[in-house]
């Protein structure tokens, strides 16, 4: 294995990974049987598909996911053994395989950034008399209700009450291989930290229909050009979000508490300590 660490900020840091064929061949061929067992075919009980066909059928696409999902448990055996620490969650910016030949992958992420402390001892602090803002109870109450939501296959996605799936790319204009994938992500629409491009971008596109966009504080840190770079994503499939009506049944029902009222105490009471 090969292993390059690229102090891209204070904050932000590049793992470089390269692997031969020897050394990611146990790994990949741990995640290629977990895909090959989920697979049906007509005249074959599922996960029952001989290798032959399922080469014929799908030839290498099997094993480039399969090399995928071995490289983040490969990025996390290095960050466990040597004790990288990343804060918040990584992301795969660079994906090279071929089978037969190495995986080369890059991995950037957020650490803490160093600190010297100056002067903190012997310090007279005020602590702030703290107080629950006064939309607790609202906030605490959608996310109730968000747990509890259902969801519906939609054809359009005409608000932001829907949860989509969707394959990204990371794409620059003048540079082929500058490009990062991942797929099978699921977004909440409604979501508050969204940003509102991505829901504008979004609004009357169907399953199927690709999408371009950008998101500048992403961009202004890995790219030199922002201008010059995109994400480019591809709509799997739409739900439409339905959210239950607030009541006695279904905080009975799905809570500890024995009404609305015990319910809302309680969560004051958190929020108050």
């Amino acid at each position: 294995m090969e292993k390059n660490l690229i102090s891209v900020s204070d904050s932000v840091q590049e793992l470089e990974l390269t692997y031969t064929p020897e050394e990611y061949k146990e790994e990949v061929g741990k995640e290629l049987k977990k895909i090959q067992a989920k697979l049906q075919l007509p005249g074959f009980r599922k996960g029952k598909v001989p290798p032959h066909i399922i080469k014929k059928m799908y030839g290498d696409a099997l094993e480039y996911e399969a090399a995928e999902k071995a490289a983040n448990t490969l990025f996390f055996n290095v960050v466990e053994a040597d004790k990288l620490n990343p804060v918040g969650t990584p992301s795969m910016t660079k994906f090279d395989f071929k089978p037969g030949e190495n995986l080369k992958f890059t991995v950037r992420y957020e650490t803490y950034p160093e600190v010297t402390p100056v002067n903190y001892t012997g310090n007279d602090i005020e602590i702030p008399d703290h107080k629950p803002a006064d939309n607790i109870l609202e906030n605490e109450k959608n996310n109730l209700l968000k747990r509890f939501a259902g969801y519906t296959a939609a054809e359009v996605i005409d608000g932001t009450e829907y949860k989509i799936n969707v394959d990204y790319t990371l794409r620059h204009e003048e540079k082929e291989d500058y490009a990062g994938a991942s797929n099978n992500t699921d977004i909440d629409l409604s979501a508050r930290d969204l940003f509102p491009a991505f829901k504008e971008e979004v609004i009357g596109k169907k399953v199927g229909d690709q999408i371009k966009f950008k998101y500048i504080y992403d961009i202004k840190d890995i790219s030199d050009d922002p201008s010059k770079t995109y994400y480019e994503a591809t709509i799997k499939s739409i739900e439409k979000i339905s959210i239950p009506e607030f009541n006695e049944e279904l905080i009975t029902a799905n809570t500890s508490y024995k009404s609305i009222a015990e319910w809302e105490e309680a969560v004051m009471a958190y929020h108050n300590d």
